[in-house]
Order: structure tokens, then C-alpha cells, then sequence
């Protein structure tokens, strides 16, 4: 095959699938690498299967779409999952190292979060070669070590967050935009919202057609 699967992302909805006609309606992409051009193309689930190894199960990537309720799936991080298999423990926590090395190295840096060294280490490791047993373990043992605003849950969270009320805030009007852009200098600030900011970001989104609304 000359594509690898990299991760389920966000994605803006005028990306169109790169092996077929559609386009990223729901705004959530499975993201391959052209291993001849060294680009990163956008596809859908089956597209995706159809075009990497087979034995690549595709909720075994690392998956930047949770925590939203969307307006195609209940939740973000149960879609795109055909020709997926059960995942064991050993691959949960693969899966939980990569996606924390790409939200701190990648996704979040100079965000939410400045580079870590270690870390940046194994995130260059990364993009030579899987991690090994050692290496995963000290990722998770950074990770469980990690204050609130570092957490796993907590980037991912974030991440999911920001980019919505990015897309929002170029479809509301100008009320909308201050109250958003206000939610959005909290996150960054906190890294949270409470129940009631994440109620009130809500009540805008669900007016906006194909922007789902924020889990807690």
C-alpha cells in the first residue's frame, strides 16, 4: 500500500475525500500519508480501509474527534469504524500514547502548551518508526504525572473545542462572535469551561448548520 493511516482528525467541510467525489460534510476525516509525495490526503472510512494495509484497524489510530455531539453521530468518537477490530490493552495504550505526543507536540504547541523536551524526542521517534514498549510506558507515565491543564483528556478536550468555536465564529453575527471569542480566551486561559459557559457555547452552535455541540 502506498498510503499509512495516521488519525481520525477535524477537518474544514471544503476537503473532499481524496479517492472519491465526497466531501468531509461532518467536518471529521481519516487523514493518510502519500507515502511517494510525503503529503497528507483527506478520506472517509471506507476510502481509508480501502486504500491502507488491511491488517490496520482504524480505531486503533489515534482519534482527535471526541467530545463533540454531532449532528451525523451520537458522539465524536464513535464514527468511521468500518473494518475496525477490538482493540486490547496494549493497543489502547498505543493509541492513548500517540494521540497525547501529537496533542502536545503538534496539535496544542504554542496553543495551550509550550514543547517538552522528552516528549518532543519521542515525537520525532515517531515519525521515523512505532514506539516501542519502553518509550509508551514513559509517555503514560508523563502523562499520569501530568497537572490538570496537561492531561490527556484535558488537550483533547481543548482541542475540539477551539476548533468548533473557530469554525463558528465565521457564521454568527456579531453577538454570537463576542460571546464565542469570550469562550475562547477562557479556554485558553483555563483550559475549561464550566457547565454553565459550555451551555451557553452550546445554545450558539446548535444553531449552526453542520457544527455540532461540545461534550463535557
Amino acid at each position: 500500500m502506498s498510503y499509512i493511516a495516521l488519525r481520525k482528525d477535524l477537518t474544514e467541510s471544503k476537503e473532499k475525500c481524496e479517492f472519491c467525489p465526497k466531501h468531509m460534510t461532518s467536518l471529521k476525516a481519516f487523514v493518510l500519508l502519500d507515502t511517494k509525495t510525503g503529503k497528507e490526503v483527506y478520506a472517509g472510512p471506507v476510502c481509508a480501509k480501502n486504500h491502507i494495509d488491511p491488517s490496520i484497524h482504524l480505531n486503533h489510530l489515534p482519534d482527535f474527534t471526541k467530545f463533540t455531539l454531532g449532528t451525523e453521530e451520537h458522539r465524536g468518537s464513535r464514527g468511521g469504524h468500518v473494518g475496525s477490530g477490538a482493540s486490547t490493552p496494549e493497543e489502547l495504550r498505543k493509541k492513548k500514547a500517540r494521540e497525547y505526543l501529537e496533542l502536545r507536540e503538534y496539535k496544542v504547541i504554542g496553543t495551550l502548551v509550550p514543547s517538552y523536551k522528552p516528549l518532543k524526542d519521542y515525537y520525532d521517534i515517531l515519525k521515523i518508526r512505532d514506539l516501542n514498549e519502553g518509550e509508551i510506558n514513559h509517555i503514560i507515565n508523563i502523562e499520569a504525572r501530568a497537572p490538570y491543564e496537561l492531561k490527556h483528556e484535558t488537550l483533547l478536550k481543548c482541542y475540539n473545542y477551539l476548533f468548533w468555536i473557530d469554525v463558528a465564529l465565521l457564521k454568527v453575527d456579531s453577538t454570537g462572535i463576542t460571546y464565542l471569542k469570550n469562550m475562547k480566551t477562557t479556554i485558553l486561559k483555563y483550559k475549561k469551561l464550566s457547565s454553565k459557559q459550555l451551555e451557553g457555547t452550546n445554545k450558539w452552535l446548535e444553531h449552526i448548520e453542520g457544527v455540532p455541540t461540545l461534550q463535557a
